[in-house]
C-alpha cells in the first residue's frame, strides 16, 4: 500500500517510525543480512518521526512539519543531501531532517520510504511525559557521530561478533569497553561514555527505551533497522513495535 505525503501526514503521529531502503551496495548487503536473519530484508536504514510540539526547544522546527531524527551519513551529491534543519549543513551522524524534502529526494535517487505505525505509541497517552524524555535524548544524543564500524554494523546480526566487536570498541574508547569484555560492568551503561557514536538502529532503539517500548536489557547496538517491524527467527531477544508498514510518495 502506498500513500502520497500530503495525506499520510495527517495519519503519521510523533514517535512513529520512518524505515528506508537504499540502491547502494551497503543498503543492498544490509537487506541481504536481514533476509537471512528476520526472512524480511525489505528496509536498510530507519529513524523517528518528530515534530515541534515533541521537540518545542528547537527553534528550527515548524509547527504542523514532520521531522525525521535519524543517524545517517548526508553528503551532497553523493547522497540525498537533505541537511540537518538545526545546522542548516549536511552531517554524518544524528540529525534531523525535513520528512517532506527527505521523502522526495530519496525517492528521486530510486530509493524508497516507508512509515511504520507504532502499535502503542505513548505520545498519544502519556503526551508530556514522552516529551521530556524525548527532549532529553536529543540534548543527549543530538550531534553524536556516525558509526562507521564494520563490526558494530555486522554484530548488529550475527552474535557470534559481539565479542570481537567488544574488543575493537576497547580501543575506540580508551579502555572503557575492554571492562564490558571482562564483564566488570554491564555493555548496557556504556551508552554514557561521551565519546559513544551511533548508526542508525541504535539511535531508533535507545529512542524507544527512553520512552518504555523496548526494554532496557536489550543491547541498542544489537538491533537491525527491520527488527521494529518484525521478529526476528534467530539470535537475540524481539524488539517489534509496529504493525503496519506503508510506502510514502512525494506529492
Amino acid at each position: 500500500m502506498s500513500l502520497k505525503y500530503s495525506y499520510a501526514r495527517k495519519l503519521i503521529d510523533p514517535c512513529d517510525l520512518v524505515l528506508f531502503r537504499g540502491i547502494d551496495k551497503i543498503s543492498k548487503l544490509i537487506c541481504k543480512i536481514e533476509k537471512m536473519e528476520t526472512n524480511d530484508g525489505d528496509y536498510s536504514h530507519v529513524g523517528v518521526i518528530v515534530t515541534k510540539e515533541l521537540l518545542p526547544n528547537i527553534e528550527e522546527l515548524e509547527p504542523d512539519r514532520l521531522y525525521v531524527l535519524e543517524s545517517t551519513v548526508t553528503i551532497h551529491k553523493f547522497t540525498d543531501g537533505v541537511p540537518d534543519v538545526r545546522t542548516k549543513k549536511t552531517r554524518e551522524g544524528v540529525q534531523i531532517r525535513d520528512l517532506e524534502l527527505v521523502v522526495k529526494m530519496y525517492t528521486k535517487n530510486g530509493g524508497k520510504v516507508a512509515w511504520g505505525k507504532l502499535i502503542k505509541n505513548p505520545y498519544l497517552y502519556n503526551k508530556n511525559d514522552t516529551i521530556k524524555k524525548i527532549s532529553n535524548l536529543v540534548n543527549k544524543y543530538g550531534y553524536r557521530s556516525y558509526d562507521f564500524s564494520i563490526f558494530d554494523e555486522l554484530s548488529a546480526a550475527f552474535t557470534f561478533l559481539r565479542p570481537i566487536r567488544l574488543k575493537f570498541e576497547g580501543f575506540e574508547y580508551d579502555g572503557m569497553k575492554i571492562l564490558s569484555t571482562l564483564n566488570i560492568t554491564e555493555r548496557k551503561d556504556m551508552e554514557d561514555i561521551k565519546e559513544r557514536v551511533i548508526f542508525c538502529s541504535d539511535l531508533v532503539c535507545l529512542v524507544y527505551q527512553h520512552i518504555g517500548l523496548i526494554p532496557k536489557s536489550i543491547d541498542s547496538k544489537d538491533v537491525m533497522p527491520i527488527e521494529f517491524i518484525t521478529e526476528r527467527t534467530k539470535g537475540t531477544k524481539g524488539t517489534k513495535v509496529c504493525n503496519i508498514v506503508t510506502e510514502l510518495l512525494p506529492e
